[in-house]
């Protein structure tokens, strides 16, 4: 998957020749080693992994989302104390340069210059965290932006049941089960429109936020996030619309039942009997 245009000094320039190389070598090696023609069934998680297939006439492609949502930790929101009137987003992944928190950032400040109280939990580290840090404290955030290091999987769930938004404008993402889990709580969601994020997210149950052209994405995600800090009620149903969608779709329990079901399609007779010609 690319960065969007405009977005290159995000990525090392032999990060983008190794990328390149790969996707060349990957060419000749599917046509060296022919297992995808041969496969009985292609299982793609979104339209992009399809239309990259080496062998697009390929008769059984079956889409299949590669994330869910583990409801034994991922459930009800527990929403945070009576009194605290500030709008409360959270992050949740790696620090690193691609997951773009340095743009959150600079948005959180358009968004409070504004006059909204927007507040952000930060759930994880990596390599940027010091410089993320250094961003918050030149842009006067360091008392809103708490920034708490790895987390257990259950601690962040209960973080994240506290907060009125999740924010991921990464510029590669190419799931984003985060959107997923986020969206499980009843959260709506801010994100960048780039990747795995828009195979989730729709209207109704959060903003996509393109990041082309570059020089308005910092202020249009700041506009999102002053839209749900001003309408809770929009927040709220957008909310309860993604948690829907969520257990509809999303459920792994639901989805290991799927994926049993392909296998044992796949094992039946007429298959078998493709694969012995």
């Amino acid at each position: 998957m690319s960065f969007p245009d405009g977005y290159e000094d995000y990525q090392p320039s032999w990060e983008r020749r190794m990328i390149g190389f790969s996707r060349l070598f990957a060419g000749l090696a599917n046509r060296i080693i022919p297992g995808k023609a041969r496969a009985a069934a292609l299982l793609v998680a979104n339209e992009r992994t399809r239309r990259g297939l080496p062998v697009a006439s390929h008769p059984r492609v079956i889409s299949l989302v590669e994330n869910g949502v583990d409801f034994s930790v991922w459930k009800g929101a527990l929403r945070r104390p009576e009194g605290d009137n500030a709008f409360r987003l959270v992050f949740m992944g790696r620090l690193v340069g691609l997951k773009a928190v340095d743009l959150t950032l600079e948005a959180m400040a358009l968004t409070r210059k504004s006059g909204v109280d927007v507040r952000l939990d930060v759930l994880g580290e990596g390599p940027e965290t010091e410089r993320l840090q250094a961003l918050a404290k030149a842009l006067d955030l360091q008392d809103v932006v708490t920034f708490h290091g790895f987390l257990p999987q259950s601690e962040c769930a209960a973080r994240m049941a506290r907060a009125d938004a999740l924010v991921l404008n990464s510029l590669r993402e190419c799931g984003g089960a985060v959107v997923l889990e986020a969206m499980g709580l009843g959260l709506p969601v801010i994100a960048a429109d780039w990747g795995g994020p828009a195979d989730y997210l729709d209207p109704s149950c959060g903003f996509l936020v393109p990041p082309v052209p570059r020089s308005t994405f910092v202020p249009r995600l700041a506009e999102a996030m002053q839209r749900l800090a001003d309408d809770p009620e929009l927040a709220g149903r957008m909310g309860a619309l993604g948690a829907a969608k969520v257990r509809a779709e999303y459920d792994w329990e639901k989805k290991i039942d799927r994926m049993l079901q392909i296998y044992q399609d796949q094992l039946g007779p007429a298959s078998g009997a493709g694969r012995a010609q």
